[in-house]
């Protein structure tokens, strides 16, 4: 019967301790815009205009 109680104090600890953990995440969005500006150019909101993902720019230097 201890024995018993024991695992059911030690499973009361698991979910709490999962609950606690998944209270304290961050929301995490699952929708994607459907044009992500951040990666990609163009202004045309439209499927036949091809979107090609835009690299790390350099910094400009400065103009003497």
């Amino acid at each position: 019967m201890a024995e018993l109680t024991e695992e059911l104090d030690i499973n009361r600890g698991l979910v709490l301790l999962k609950t606690l953990i998944e209270s304290l995440q961050p929301e995490t969005k699952t929708e994607t815009p459907e044009y992500p500006l951040t990666q990609f150019y163009g202004c045309i909101q439209d499927e036949t205009f091809f979107r090609h993902p835009q690299g790390q720019q350099q910094e400009r230097e400065p103009i003497l």
